[in-house]
Formats: C-alpha cells, sequence, structure tokens
C-alpha cells in the first residue's frame, strides 16, 4: 500500500519540516501494510521520523501524523476522538556495522531496542493507550539523504496479539 506522493507533497508544502512517506524502498521493492489495529486504535502510519546523535540510540517515530518531526517536537495535529498516535523506539545499532535490532530490551545493548506505541490527546498524560513493545526485530538501511529505510519492522506487544508488521518505509531526519 502507498502513500499518495501528491497528498504527502501538498501537506509537507503547508509545514515546516520534513515528511515521509511508505515508499518502494530498495529498487523494485513495494511498500509495507501502513494500517494496524492495537487494541481499540485504528492506526495509520502517515509519516515517519529520525533522530540521530552520535553515541546515542536511534530514536524512531512513525505516526499517524502529515509530519512526524513537527508532532514529536510538540505540535501534534488533533484527531477526533482517537487523539495522535506514535510506535516510537529507541535503537542501539550493532557495534559490527549490521542494521537489525531485536525488540524487547528495557536496558538497551549494541543490536537491541526498546519502545511503546501510544495513544493521547494533544501531548496530554495520561496517555489513552500505552502498549509496551515487547518482541520482534527492526532492520534498516541508511539512505545518502540520512533518511531511513525500514526493511522490516515487526512488533509485539506487552498484554495483546496485536503487532505491528510492515517493510520499506522510508522515514526522514528530524535534525
Amino acid at each position: 500500500m502507498r502513500i499518495s506522493r501528491t497528498l504527502i507533497s501538498a501537506g509537507c508544502a503547508a509545514l515546516v519540516g520534513g515528511c515521509s512517506s511508505a515508499s518502494n524502498g530498495p529498487p523494485g521493492g513495494p511498500s509495507g501494510p501502513t494500517d494496524f489495529t492495537l487494541e481499540t486504535a485504528q492506526f495509520h502510519i502517515s509519516s515517519g521520523g529520525v533522530f540521530r546523535n552520535a553515541g546515542q540510540p536511534l530514536q524512531m517515530y512513525l505516526t499517524d501524523q502529515p509530519d512526524t518531526c513537527t508532532a514529536v517536537t510538540g505540535v501534534p495535529v488533533g484527531h477526533s476522538s482517537q487523539g495522535w498516535m506514535r510506535l516510537q523506539l529507541s535503537v542501539l545499532p550493532p557495534t559490527d556495522g549490521s542494521n537489525n535490532a531485536v525488540i524487547g530490551q528495557v536496558i538497551l545493548l549494541p543490536g537491541q531496542a526498546a519502545g511503546a506505541f501510544i495513544q493521547q490527546f494533544q501531548n496530554q498524560i495520561p496517555y489513552l493507550l500505552q502498549l509496551t513493545a515487547a518482541s520482534g526485530n527492526v532492520s534498516w538501511f541508511v539512505n545518502p539523504d540520512n533518511s531511513i529505510t525500514l526493511t522490516e519492522l515487526k512488533v509485539g506487544f506487552v498484554g495483546t496479539r496485536d503487532t505491528i508488521a510492515t517493510y520499506n518505509l522510508t522515514i526522514v531526519p528530524c535534525n
């Protein structure tokens, strides 16, 4: 499933900052699913972003927002009774130079990731829904423009059989 590039471009032109969308990833590779049900939340991945700081874990986000970077730094667009939603992962890349990590660790070691799915109104706490990532994996590659293509993403959560599983989604750098 692909998100309309015309629609994304129009939304990006109206906002400050970057956007991302489901992409073809490697040449000829289709993008994976972008719609998921997590408990009562209907989550549609509209964009994604990554914060990269030397020596720190990658902070990856997939959201239902038109511009993930703007939403994560404090200006989410409200969505009806569902609020706004995001999958956030802290990923510590392996020391061997490979680009994959096992999800579900509390204390990050190289090659591990931790995170959660969060649904909330604007930036209010308590959250409407928070599911802690318990299992899965994430694989990626860094593109020449510093965006990251998630070549595979599988996330299971504590307390539910619901999962997020997709591939070939490109997310933009937020910093």
